[in-house]
């Protein structure tokens, strides 16, 4: 906070301290002093796809969904390969089962982080995941078998990953044993009673073979 004070006592347009601090107080639960600072920011630098990405979360913290969608929407235009804004629009829209709206934006989000999957970076996960969920929705169950491999072949062992591509393979797919050697996998992952739940309804769909 101080550099960034400082920065902007020289130059009160600097996009870079104005993003960081407008950052700082979101994350301190300061949302309406956050939004002045963003918005304060895209009066000088408009064309910041950051800056729309972050206006569109704090939008998000204000439970305002619609003005959410318009500023990931314009940072995406700003940058069409913007993986942060097009995480954040893809899981919007596939909330809503907006799956064909939800393909297109994943896509551009995963090909920018795809080369970070193999370490198992948090965000790129994500973004496979979510990816991989949409186009399930779609149908494209073989695309979506890809993406889950590959979220797999690296070091994330996130539950949800592994429970939404079981889904895949059992529901989907009807490869019960591959599917069936994930909701192992899962079982001794989690303690979550309803993931735990949703494992037991795929086990009986894996045992009677239907």
């Amino acid at each position: 906070i101080k550099a960034a004070s400082r920065i902007l006592g020289v130059d009160a347009k600097h996009l870079l301290a104005l993003n960081t601090l407008g950052v700082f107080y979101f994350e301190q639960g300061k949302v309406g002093l956050a939004k002045i600072i963003f918005n304060r920011a895209l009066e000088a630098h408009p064309e910041s796809p950051a800056l729309h990405n972050n206006l569109g979360i704090v939008s998000l913290a204000e439970g305002r969904q619609r003005q959410a969608l318009l500023s990931f929407r314009k940072a995406l235009e700003l940058k069409r390969d913007h993986r942060i804004s097009a995480a954040n629009l893809g899981s919007i829209l596939l909330e809503y089962k907006d799956y064909e709206r939800a393909t297109a934006p994943l896509e551009a989000g995963y090909k920018a982080t795809r080369s970070e999957l193999k370490s198992g970076a948090m965000h790129a996960v994500e973004v496979a995941n979510n990816y991989a969920v949409a186009l399930t929705g779609m149908g494209k169950y073989d695309d979506a078998d890809e993406i889950y491999k590959e979220i797999v072949a690296g070091s994330s062992r996130q539950p949800t990953v592994l429970l939404n591509y079981a889904i895949l393979l059992i529901e989907k797919k009807k490869n019960y044993k591959e599917g069936g050697k994930l909701l192992s996998r899962i079982k001794f992952a989690v303690d979550d009673g309803k993931v735990l739940k949703r494992v037991e309804e795929l086990e009986a769909k894996t045992s009677s073979g239907e």
